[in-house]
């Protein structure tokens, strides 16, 4: 199995498609950057209408270390990352087997 490679991103408060094609989400390293509680979903798929594979949110100024997982959670058509509240900020881990 590939070792996973972080995907970082500037500070936003929009959707995000992560990745295209099949992968595995390993983790994630985000901060709330704006003050306000940040929701994130993590679906499969190249918008808001995928299947979700996983959520995670913070409390104002505050972070979430998302696991890190060898095998990952898979994805076969993209991973795209849904901005629900919130402004943040991070890295998201993928692999590409």
């Amino acid at each position: 199995m590939s070792d996973a490679i972080a995907i970082g991103f500037a500070a936003r408060s929009t959707d995000l498609l992560i990745a295209s094609g099949f992968g595995r989400l390993s983790g994630w390293s985000i901060r709330e950057t704006a003050g306000a509680v940040a929701v994130v979903r993590f679906r499969d798929g190249l918008d808001a209408t995928g299947p979700i594979r996983g959520v995670t949110s913070m409390v104002a100024n505050g972070e979430s270390q998302g696991p890190n997982m060898d095998e990952g959670i898979r994805f076969s058509t993209g991973l795209f990352m849904e901005r629900v509240s919130g402004t943040y900020e991070g890295a998201i881990f993928v692999r590409s087997n």
